[in-house]
């Protein structure tokens, strides 16, 4: 029989910011008492950081491989058969669409998909293969009133919810108290990115503001958080070659992944974020939670909204590394905040929008 209180939730095996937004909701579920399996999706030649570090005590966790099509949508859909669940939900875009394929053999089940991304950033197909499959959804969630605009020309609106992504206060909290990561004495001024080395995330576009910051301020530093392994190494190679070529290297770090960015934030004296385009960038709003001034380039219109410019950071236009730079400048400047104040407390529609 299905019990009401099981959840399913399939998450790509990574720790990326879509993952990290369903751990933070299924711990808020779980306090609820809440039944929660998590299905880790991995590509066996993914090396990277595994959610599973993340996730809390009194979740199940399981693992299916993405080998073919048709081998990955049959796990799927036994996935569902074993955990019989009042509710599954999907947080990434290449995921929701074939689990929505599902959803003709689950008519009880009630499908919930958070899109992590704008449909704009795909390519043909796949926005159409999308516009087919979410209307299978009694849920969409959109991370910003754009992207709900968005999904709503081709969902009924009844069905979309923009909701602000969730923060993991506690997590935060006791990640703030570790000790600083940078050395005893270090006085220079620290700039901290953090994310995948993708294109996406506009890291050259960050070395090359920054090496116009170094030209102008005293004995700069910048750190950049996340796998490089990611892609092959393709955009981690392209930026030390930069970096040798121009001499950074002493001032250009490339910190790796680490299961605390929040220390590095905390004693930061500038976040900064590079992106071309994001969904909705969970790492500004720990920033901002964390007090530390962002620099960050216009690559969404949510981020004008985020950031207010001249108190809590500063505003670049997007893909402009002359633009990107002065914001990075001109944030040394700000005030670092209290933490924790102006930025909204989780939202209560994301729970309920799992109950039945």
């Amino acid at each position: 029989m299905k019990s009401d209180d099981r959840l399913l939730f399939f998450a790509l095996d990574g720790v990326g910011g879509a993952e990290r937004v369903m751990v933070t909701v299924a711990k808020q579920l779980l306090k609820r008492g809440r039944s929660i399996t998590f299905v880790l999706i991995r590509n066996s030649q993914f090396s990277g950081a595994s959610l599973e570090t993340l996730l809390p005590s009194g979740v199940e966790c399981r693992r299916i491989f993405w080998d073919g099509q048709i081998k990955f949508m049959r796990d799927l859909k036994k996935a569902v058969e074993t955990v019989n669940p009042a509710v599954v939900f999907s947080s990434a875009m290449h995921i929701n669409q074939r689990l929505l394929l599902l959803k003709p053999f689950f008519r009880d089940v009630k499908f919930i998909v958070r899109n992590d991304n704008y449909l704009y950033t795909l390519p043909p197909l796949k926005r159409l293969c999308l516009k087919l499959t979410y209307r299978f959804a009694e849920c969409v969630i959109a991370q910003t009133e754009e992207m709900g605009a968005e999904v709503s020309m081709f969902v009924d609106a009844e069905k979309v919810h923009v909701l602000d992504n969730p923060i993991d206060e506690e997590l935060i909290e006791s990640k703030l108290r570790a000790p600083s990561p940078f050395a005893d004495g270090d006085d220079s001024i620290k700039f901290v990115a953090s994310g995948r080395f993708a294109y996406q995330k506009g890291f050259d576009i960050l070395v090359e503001a920054f090496d116009m910051v170094r030209k102008r301020l005293p004995s700069p530093k910048l750190y950049i958080l996340g796998n490089y392994e990611y892609d092959n190494r393709k955009v981690y190679d392209m930026l030390r070659e930069y970096v040798d070529r121009n001499g950074l290297r002493d001032c250009v770090i490339f910190a790796g992944y680490t299961d605390n960015p929040f220390a590095y934030i905390k004693h930061a004296d500038v976040f900064v974020l590079s992106s071309r385009w994001e969904g909705c960038p969970n790492v500004v709003l720990e920033a901002k939670y964390v007090g530390t001034p962002v620099a960050a380039a216009r690559c969404i219109p949510v981020i004008g909204r985020l950031i207010d410019e001249g108190r809590t950071g500063c505003l670049a236009e997007s893909e402009n590394p002359r633009s990107l730079a002065e914001a990075m400048i001109k944030a040394t400047s700000l005030e670092h905040g209290e933490g924790g104040k102006g930025v909204a407390v989780n939202n209560p529609k994301w729970i309920e929008l799992f109950n039945r």
